[in-house]
């Protein structure tokens, strides 16, 4: 059963989410494994009692209102953390910041990288096709986030070498257009089938402009921050030091030592999809 096909609104879909562990916890309801959460949340998802609960039963203060917010905003920009129960971290993450070296790492220390690799060797389609692609991986997900039991950390690039790096994923091979210079022409020349060129300089005053409307925004493009985010993120991984940094987390949570060619943090794909 996939997330979205359930409410219909992913936003509504989230909140749920959140309206079910509240309940749970005000309740002090006990519960030996995640049946009944899973199937409190799919009734509420069904009827229009979540409304009423929120402002009736005053089940979701102002900050808990915010962190519901900052999650449905993961599902909204296409960034859904890396997470396993069986994992001490929730791992954030924003395109073009190394995400496909950090799922490379997270799979390899759950012991999914060679099936994700067989299924795909883009590691995303994995991840998003088949590893957070159920009810089950957000519900798990929503309620460790709300419960704070694992440390968060998010993976992040210096913000003027991502913005080169999103630019020059756009350059095609030789005779080839990227039709994704359109609207960046449209935007500064008022024609988006001219031939004229577009600098560095015009695309970042386009990237400004965009900014004004996330939703629209090509998430490789977008700023690596989300809205609300620091209600979840607590910790951060710099992608400059990122295999020093991998070893540290390695350490600290005795996980497993992970070879070269997985921390590498120079995974490109031949089409552009890759970290750089």
């Amino acid at each position: 059963m996939q997330c979205m096909n359930i409410a219909g609104n992913p936003v509504s879909c989230l909140l749920c989410l959140f309206i079910g562990v509240k309940i749970l916890v005000k309740t002090n309801a006990f519960i030996s494994n995640l049946y009944c959460f899973k199937l409190s949340i799919l009734l509420l998802f069904s009827c229009s009692y979540a409304k009423f609960s929120i402002h009736t039963l005053n089940i979701i203060d102002i900050t808990e209102w915010r962190i519901t917010m900052s999650f449905a905003n993961m599902i909204k920009y296409r960034r859904v953390p890396l997470f396993n129960s069986n994992f001490p971290l929730i791992l954030f993450w924003s395109q073009k910041s190394g995400c496909t070296s950090l799922a490379h790492w997270f799979f390899y220390q759950i012991n999914l990288f060679k099936q994700a690799i067989k299924y795909d060797s883009f590691i995303h389609n994995y991840e998003n096709e088949i590893y957070k692609n159920s009810s089950d991986y957000f519900i798990e997900l929503a309620a460790a986030l709300y419960s704070k039991e694992k440390d968060t950390y998010k993976l992040v690039r210096n913000p003027y070498t991502r913005a080169v790096s999103s630019f020059f994923s756009l350059i095609a091979p030789p005779y080839i257009e990227n039709p994704a210079w359109n609207p960046i022409r449209n935007f500064y020349y008022g024609n988006e089938f001219c031939n004229k060129p577009i600098s560095f300089k015009i695309f970042l005053y386009y990237l400004k402009t965009q900014m004004m409307d996330l939703e629209q925004v090509d998430p490789h493009l977008m700023q690596q921050y989300e809205p609300g985010e620091e209600e979840f993120v607590t910790k951060y991984i710099y992608l400059e030091n990122f295999s020093t940094e991998i070893i540290r987390l390695e350490q600290i949570y005795q996980l497993k030592t992970s070879p070269l060619h997985i921390t590498n943090q120079i995974m490109a794909s031949s089409e552009g999809q890759g970290d750089f």
